[in-house]
């Protein structure tokens, strides 16, 4: 059955009621819920413990909805996001006037906009991925946190922005990434699809062994330098060792909490090579958290349909799997992909090829374009191909059917039995079919003689 898209209004349907419908997400009213509170907070103050209760129950129910609406709905709750900070910045100065000045050191007594600053220098914290404002010493904060309670909220806080940052990254940054590099083509001619795809995939074996070039480089200087300045040799390995840990570490427990692995000083040489040694193991890093997503996720992950498909031409054979695998678990909403999945099925690798096909059966009618390569994939060298293909040309019925009863004539006899099983599954009472199958009861191969009279059997008793 045909699914409406939900951006679509059926005419009956009022604007005013679309628009209400839009307003009443869980995110967006627990948003407006949050802004109450706020200003509740700032105009009313309330006992401390009862202030702190409904600050935290506010903080704790945002980052679960938050997380379920990105990992359900592929979708950054914004608005969210933006008062889940607010409450932070409230929970930091609760804690400070009810619990006790010595949670955080500060040169003077904070008031509101000290804590807004607090927060607001911490997001940039969050946000410095490579931690460029540690390494370089910069002092972007009046207010500093100095208990275990406080570096604690820190960290979770941390957490929930860097989560916010990286599905924002990989929602819209990859998505511009991916637009400039499958336009890459040559002479800027946008007609010829395949020498396009071909040029993209140039460009991102030469920006990997660029990347792998530079993080070569950054390593040899990494030694050099622990050569001229006598390290210790514990710190030949730890130091690296800490710069590559403080690339995972995005809730910044390492920082917040003042924790090193080594105990070379630092200076602006050492915090550049730092830097430089992030990025290009990060680049590395953050593919390896890109497949493991993908694995463990599946159509889950914060891809689109588009994001999933470009993964059909990864060079990691188990990536291209996994994408094809996520494609058929979407169903009839990855029908745009059915274009790739078709060219997946000629792809070299067996497993890929398998799950191309069910995913293409998974897709159902809507992927009635990919038929006649399903038909030829009947005579795949695999047998899971084989049956795979039959299986989804069942799945995707009657639009099949012209094409099944062409294979009935095929050089191949599996790919006859294929066809008259697949005809079987999809009982079409069509006088073509019927008539197709009962010359197939008469051709040399045993087992097409058998699926043709088993097919038409399941057609009788179809039309009653």
């Amino acid at each position: 059955m045909a699914t409406r898209r939900v951006d679509e209004t059926p005419e009956t349907e009022s604007p005013w009621r679309v628009h209400l419908t839009a307003i009443l997400r869980i995110d967006r009213l627990l948003a407006l819920a949050t802004a109450a509170w706020l200003l509740f907070l700032a105009f009313a103050p309330l006992d401390r413990q009862v202030a702190l209760a409904g600050t935290v129950s506010l903080l704790g129910g945002g980052l679960v909805v938050g997380l379920a609406v990105l990992f359900r709905y592929k979708r950054v709750a914004v608005l969210l996001a933006l008062a889940q900070l607010g409450l932070f910045a409230a929970l930091h100065s609760q804690i400070y006037s009810g619990y006790g000045s010595h949670h955080y050191a500060c040169s003077h007594e904070p008031g509101a906009i000290d804590w807004v600053l607090f927060t607001a220098a911490h997001v940039v914290r969050a946000a410095d991925l490579l931690d460029v404002v540690e390494e370089f010493g910069l002092e972007i904060q009046a207010v500093k946190h100095r208990s275990t309670v406080s570096g604690v909220l820190l960290v979770v806080m941390h957490l929930a922005v860097d989560i916010f940052l990286l599905a924002l990254l990989l929602r819209w940054g990859l998505r511009l990434w991916r637009g400039v590099v499958s336009g890459w083509g040559r002479g800027g001619s946008s007609g010829d699809v395949f020498r396009q795809k071909e040029d993209a995939e140039l460009l991102k074996l030469a920006l990997s062994w660029a990347c792998l070039s530079c993080l070569l480089v950054c390593v040899l200087l990494v030694l050099g330098s622990a050569y001229a300045r006598g390290w210790q040799w514990a710190d030949w390995v730890l130091w690296p060792l800490d710069a590559v840990l403080r690339v995972v570490d995005i809730a910044d427990s390492m920082h917040i909490f003042g924790w090193h692995l080594h105990g070379a000083e630092k200076d602006y040489w050492l915090a550049a090579l730092a830097v430089s040694l992030r990025l290009f193991a990060g680049l590395y890093i953050a593919d390896w958290v890109n497949y493991a997503m993908l694995k463990g996720l599946k159509h889950r992950a914060l891809r689109t349909v588009e994001e999933f498909a470009s993964d059909l031409t990864n060079r990691n054979a188990e990536v291209r799997r996994i994408a094809a695998e996520a494609l058929g678990q979407l169903g009839p909403e990855a029908r745009a992909a059915v274009p790739d999945l078709v060219r997946a099925l000629a792809d070299p690798e067996i497993l890929v090829r398998r799950a191309s096909a069910r995913a293409l059966g998974q897709i159902g009618p809507e992927a009635r374009a990919a038929v006649p390569d399903l038909v030829r994939a009947l005579a795949d060298k695999d047998s899971y191909v084989r049956l795979s293909a039959a299986e989804a040309l069942r799945q995707i019925g009657q639009a099949a059917v012209p094409d099944l009863v062409r294979a009935l004539a095929d050089e191949y006899s599996y790919v006859r039995r294929a066809a008259a099983v697949a005809l079987g599954e999809i009982r079409s009472v069509d006088a073509a079919v019927v008539a197709a199958l009962q010359k197939a009861l008469y051709e040399p191969n045993r087992e097409v003689r058998l699926a043709a009279e088993d097919a038409l059997r399941k057609i009788s008793a179809a039309s009653g």
